[in-house]
C-alpha cells in the first residue's frame, strides 16, 4: 500500500529529473533513495521511471500518482485546518472567502462589528471569483464562502446557512440620457457600453438566454472602485444591487434605475457541515447574520 512519503518521493524525482537532485531535496543519500525507489517499484510491480542518459523520466504511472498527490495534499490540508479550528476554541483565525460585491456590501460592516467586540481570534478575508471560492472551500483553505452561488452549487457536501437577495438596478452617471427612464429594458442596455462582473449563477433563473446575450459587458471587473470611477466619468453603465452605490447615489454622482424584468442578485453563505459547529466559526456566522437572512435547517 502506498503512503504519503511514497507520493512525495515520486513527485520529487519527477520534478527534479534525477536521483542526485531529488536526494538533496529530500535530504536523503543517493543510495538510500535509489533503494527506496527500487523497493517501491517492486511492490507496485511496474516501473515508475525510465532511466536514461538524460535523467529520470516519469512513466505514465508515475505521472498519474503525481497528479493524485495534489488532491491528497489538499485533503490533508483540509483535515489539518479543521483540526486546528477545533482545537482553538477561543483563539486562532477564521478564513472567509467573499466575492467582490460581498466585499463592498457586507464586509466593512462585519469587520467594524468584529473590531468593536472582544474576540480572541482573528479573521482573514480573501476576495475571489465564485468558482475559486467554492474550490477553496471544498479544499479546506477557507472556512466560509460568501458569493453569488446558486443553490445547486452546494451539492451534498456544502451547507447553505445564510443568504441575501435584492433587485438588480442599472447604475449610470446622474446626467446620463437613460436616467430619465423609470425602468430600463435589456434592449436599452444593448446600445450602451457596459462595465460589469459576469452574470452569476444565482441569477441564471432570472436572466433568460436572450437577456444574457445582451448582458455581456465591454469591461469585466473585480474592483468596484474602478467601476464607480468609470461610470461617474463616462457613458458606461453597470448592473448590480443599488445598495452597493448608496453613497454615490446620495451624493447625486450616480443614479439607479430598476431593470424592467427585475432580476434578483443573490448571495449565499456556504460552509462545510463539519466546520459549522466550530465555536469561532459560529461567531463569524453570527456577525454576518446581522446583514443576511438565516436559512432554516432542514
Amino acid at each position: 500500500m502506498l503512503d504519503i512519503s511514497d507520493i512525495t518521493l515520486i513527485s520529487t524525482i519527477t520534478a527534479e529529473g534525477s536521483i542526485n537532485k531529488a536526494s538533496e531535496k529530500l535530504n536523503l543519500s543517493q543510495p538510500t533513495l535509489s533503494k527506496r525507489l527500487g523497493r517501491l517499484e517492486e511492490k507496485l510491480g511496474l516501473e515508475l521511471f525510465y532511466r536514461g542518459s538524460s535523467g529520470m523520466i516519469a512513466t505514465e504511472a508515475a505521472l498519474y500518482l503525481q497528479a493524485a498527490a495534489v488532491d491528497l495534499e489538499n485533503q490533508l490540508s483540509a483535515v489539518s485546518r479543521q483540526i486546528q479550528l477545533m482545537s482553538n476554541k477561543s483563539s486562532g483565525f477564521v478564513s472567509i472567502g467573499v466575492g467582490p460585491i460581498v466585499e463592498q456590501l457586507f464586509v466593512p460592516k462585519v469587520l467594524l462589528d468584529f473590531a468593536e467586540a472582544e474576540h480572541r481570534f482573528s479573521v482573514r478575508i480573501h476576495v475571489d471569483s465564485a468558482e475559486n471560492l467554492l474550490k477553496a472551500l471544498r479544499q479546506g483553505s477557507i472556512d466560509l464562502a460568501i458569493g453569488p452561488f446558486s443553490t445547486e452549487e452546494a451539492d451534498t457536501d456544502l451547507k447553505e446557512i445564510l443568504n441575501h437577495s435584492e433587485p438588480c438596478s442599472v447604475l449610470m452617471r446622474y446626467d446620463h440620457k437613460l436616467a430619465i427612464n423609470d425602468n430600463i429594458r435589456f434592449e436599452d442596455i444593448q446600445s450602451h457600453k457596459l462595465i460589469s462582473a459576469t452574470v452569476p449563477a444565482s441569477m441564471a433563473s432570472d436572466v433568460d438566454h436572450v437577456a444574457q446575450e445582451q448582458f455581456q459587458p465591454n469591461i469585466v471587473y473585480n474592483s468596484f472602485s474602478m467601476a464607480k470611477n468609470i461610470i461617474s466619468n463616462s457613458d458606461y453603465l453597470t448592473i448590480g444591487p443599488a445598495s452597493m452605490f448608496h453613497q454615490e447615489i446620495s451624493n447625486k454622482e450616480l443614479v439607479a434605475r430598476p431593470l424592467e424584468s427585475q432580476p434578483q442578485w443573490t448571495c449565499r453563505c456556504f460552509v462545510k457541515p463539519e466546520v459549522r459547529c466550530i465555536p469561532i466559526v459560529q461567531e463569524v456566522i453570527g456577525l454576518f447574520s446581522q446583514y443576511m437572512e438565516p436559512v432554516p435547517s432542514e
